[in-house]
């Protein structure tokens, strides 16, 4: 009966605890379980924070680092390439005084409109990604590199966000086309984190929890990042320089 009873008490755990399964990659490429503690109340601000579950706190940082650094370069640097791109095509960057509308611009740059550009740019990230990803998305599922792939997208995205700092009139298009690349690691690096999102716990109301959890701290992330700049580019008097606030911008953001 001891043996019996001290035999039970090593296979199960307390009555009250739980665990969670985190993966781990083996030799062949499949997935194995890896037990880590879990919290019935999934919070960043509890301490320690999501129950001491490190792969969902992992998670969360990773998505506070992927939004606002995603917000940075589409609000602030796409609004000083836009008008970096005109004032390269003679095009009128400021409303004319007397005038209640910016002129039209038909001048080229590289053989396309300035107006074009952000669409061009979401078209060609668009098309790549369609074409690149499932492929991506097939290699992240079957390898057993899933989590170096994550490394080294992640190196390979904030290394571009560098370059971005010095965005000017001489570097604008070479700072274009790094950001077509910039956005395409970028959803690589996604593809991997929302791989490993099913793993952070084997509880479906937890995961539910944590998913909530994570979209609201990247929302409040976003909100509070751009409250932030807006406030220290009032301060600085430079609300009105695009190429300014897009080099602060990703200052703050790298």
């Amino acid at each position: 009966m001891n043996n019996s009873s001290h035999s039970a008490s090593e296979t199960h755990p307390p009555s009250g605890s739980t665990t969670e399964v985190g993966t781990d990659t083996n030799d062949d490429g499949t997935h194995s379980a890896l037990p880590h503690s879990t919290s019935k109340s999934p919070c960043l601000s509890c301490w320690p924070p999501y129950g001491g579950n490190v792969e969902a706190l992992g998670w969360a940082l990773d998505g506070i680092g992927r939004s606002v650094s995603f917000i940075a370069a589409a609000v602030f640097v796409g609004t000083a390439l836009l008008n970096l791109a005109k004032e390269a095509a003679g095009c009128e960057t400021e409303i004319p005084e007397g005038e209640t509308s910016l002129p039209e611009c038909n001048g080229k740059v590289y053989g396309i409109r300035p107006s074009s550009l952000l669409t061009t740019y979401s078209t060609v990230v668009g098309l790549v990604s369609s074409a690149l990803l499932p492929l991506v998305g097939s290699f992240i599922d079957h390898s057993r590199y899933r989590r170096e792939a994550g490394r080294i997208t992640a190196l390979i995205f904030c290394t571009l966000l560098i370059p971005l700092v010095f965005v000017s009139e001489e570097t604008w298009f070479a700072l274009a086309s790094i950001l077509l690349i910039m956005a395409f690691i970028g959803w690589i690096h996604t593809s991997v984190a929302f791989a490993y999102l099913p793993e952070l716990t084997d509880d479906e109301t937890e995961l539910v929890e944590l998913t909530a959890s994570f979209t609201i701290i990247q929302y409040a992330s976003t909100v509070i990042f751009l409250v932030v700049m807006i406030g220290l580019l009032y301060i600085l008097g430079l609300t009105g320089d695009d190429v300014m606030s897009a080099r602060i911008a990703q200052s703050v953001s790298a």
